[in-house]
């Protein structure tokens, strides 16, 4: 028996009235193919993972080797080539260096202090009506909302 087609707004499709019955039927279709997606994915990323495991430990013991055997370039008899290069990242380890150049008086100027909002102080602000509802309310313009889609999958264990 076809169930009485449904005459609301998401039931139009190019025109034509979608019954429930094709609802049923697109919904479990979409499922299928979310349910294979997703058994995909787990087999895919398990692959990965172990492939992604293996190749991290081999580019290290071949850096290392190259290291060992002050090497910058290899070539293997099958055609392969391989070239090491070491870049340096040159930093300070601020604290000592601010003090020292505070005793020394060296370069004071090139010494920063970073504003920021504190968000404790801030929200105990807040819930202490220490700040009025205007300057609430034109603080709100300067929300900054950031949404993040996170997707975990998860194989069943023995599954």
């Amino acid at each position: 028996m076809a169930r009485k087609p449904l005459v609301n707004s998401d039931s139009f499709k190019a025109g034509t009235i979608i019954t429930d019955t094709e609802k049923d039927k697109e919904r479990v279709q979409k499922e299928s193919e979310l349910t294979k997606l997703v058994n995909d994915y787990i087999k895919f990323k398990a692959e990965y993972d172990e492939y992604d495991a293996i190749v991290k430990a081999l580019n290290s013991q071949i850096k290392k080797l190259m290291m060992d055997s002050n090497l910058d370039s290899f070539s293997t008899p099958q055609g392969a080539s391989v070239s090491l290069s070491i870049a340096e990242k040159r930093s300070f380890d601020e604290a000592p260096m601010i003090a020292w150049m505070k005793s020394e008086n060296v370069a004071l100027d090139s010494i920063r202090t970073k504003e920021y909002i504190d968000s404790d102080i801030l929200e105990e602000a807040i819930y202490n009506g220490k700040i009025e509802a205007k300057d609430l309310s034109k603080m709100k313009e300067f929300e900054v909302v950031k949404k993040t889609p996170t997707l975990r999958i998860n194989k069943k264990k023995g599954a």
